[in-house]
């Protein structure tokens, strides 16, 4: 469903999946020939080779309570011109109304706000519906300017719409507090949930793998979630210094493609970081080997978060883990013993750890834009060594889609 509008002509389009369709969703996009980028559980975006629109595509369960409910917007939904149902005016009203008073900024919800009222009728319709989901204080909200000389809404003014409801106190919370954490479907057991590993070079399907992983997990009544880590990205206070850091070492010590997956391959410095050891001297050889250990903590940080997780009951399918980052740091700074080390013993264990294997000219065929061709063999080298040191059991990935997952199911049934 079309949650935020019928326009298709941003830079991204909002997708909600209706319950129970997880996997159909993960099925037909990769049919499509999209590659998926999981930003955080249950929110996928979603791209096309070449395209500059992504498609971010949320689960049901991801759906915020403090929102017009759920059950209410799909039934209320209208089928769209594009072929999909498009929630109603007045939802997108109320919605935008409680991001505002969440703390979103205020300048995309004016236009979302502005289209919704240009509907005939909605205007007229919104304080019913408003009264109806307990949204009355945010509705008045929407039908005046939303403060129009402000970036995001002032806090005594959220503290004045948002007091009166429920959802609006939630609405407050988030903005003090931030995100709540969202709890996928199925029951909460006792027993704690599992940790499954998918590691393999870019190219290897471990994203569209993982979300398929947790999609038939949810349908089989087994909370899951994905968790997309890797080494570098961090959103924590590592990323206040990051920056620069890595742009001195990208430029002056010729770091590998890998430094930024996310930036075309054309862009990125091509020269290896042992090139240039000899002449960059004694400071940069101390730098390099604090900067890889500091990062190295960052990650199993944010790994060992993952655990609380764990002890509520539901599985986590992460996408990258130890096998990924010592590939990923050995392409970005060369061996550094301390912070593979610490990589090897600080990580949490996983109850399954399986790597996708693929050569190098098939990882090059399906994301020709990621890596470089150079990259992608020294990948296809390290891989083969981490397994070895790790226990890693190989799936071939090389193989059909349905052939690879079917491995998979069965070793997580077993």
């Amino acid at each position: 469903m079309l949650w935020r509008g019928e326009r298709l002509d941003g830079s991204d389009v909002d997708l909600l999946v209706r319950p129970g369709h997880d996997l159909d969703v993960v099925e037909a996009l990769g049919a499509l020939g999209l590659a998926p980028w999981p930003e955080q559980p249950g929110q996928t975006i979603w791209r096309a080779p070449g395209e500059a629109v992504v498609l971010d595509v949320w689960s049901s369960w991801t759906w915020p309570g403090f929102y017009p409910g759920l059950d209410g917007l799909l039934e209320r939904a209208t089928p769209g011109a594009a072929g999909l149902d498009v929630a109603g005016p007045e939802d997108r009203m109320l919605a935008s109304a409680i991001e505002a008073i969440a703390g979103r900024p205020l300048a995309s919800l004016r236009r979302r706000v502005a289209e919704a009222l240009a509907v005939p009728g909605a205007r007229e319709r919104l304080p019913a519906l408003a009264r109806a989901e307990g949204l009355s204080g945010p509705a008045r909200l929407v039908v005046k300017p939303l403060c129009e000389d402000a970036e995001i809404l002032p806090l005594r003014r959220a503290l004045r719409a948002g007091l009166g409801s429920g959802r609006g106190r939630m609405a407050l919370l988030e903005r003090l507090c931030g995100p709540r954490p969202v709890r996928p479907p199925g029951h909460r057991g006792r027993a704690p949930g599992r940790l499954l590993a998918l590691s393999g070079p870019d190219g290897s399907g471990k994203s569209s793998t993982g979300l398929a992983l947790a999609a038939e997990l949810q349908r089989q009544g087994r909370p899951a979630i994905v968790v997309w880590t890797r080494l570098g990205v961090d959103d924590g206070k590592l990323g206040r210094v990051a920056g620069p850091i890595r742009r001195v070492l990208g430029r002056e010590m010729g770091a590998s493609s890998a430094v930024d997956p996310a930036s075309p391959v054309a862009d990125r410095p091509a020269r290896r970081p042992a090139a240039l050891t000899p002449a960059a001297g004694r400071g940069w050889d101390l730098v390099i080997p604090a900067w890889a250990l500091l990062v190295a903590m960052a990650y199993v940080r944010r790994c060992r978060r993952l655990q609380r997780v764990r002890r509520a009951g539901v599985d986590v399918v992460c996408d990258r883990w130890l096998a990924d980052a010592l590939v990923d740091l050995r392409l970005r700074y060369g061996r550094q013993p301390l912070a593979e080390r610490l990589l090897r013993t600080a990580m949490p264990r996983p109850d399954l750890a399986v790597l996708l294997e693929v050569p190098a000219e098939v990882a090059a065929r399906r994301k020709p834009q990621d890596q470089d061709a150079d990259t992608l063999t020294q990948m296809e080298r390290l891989y083969d060594e981490a397994a070895e040191w790790l226990g890693l059991t190989r799936i071939d990935a090389h193989r059909p889609t349905a052939a690879v997952r079917a491995d998979l199911l069965r070793l997580v049934r077993g």
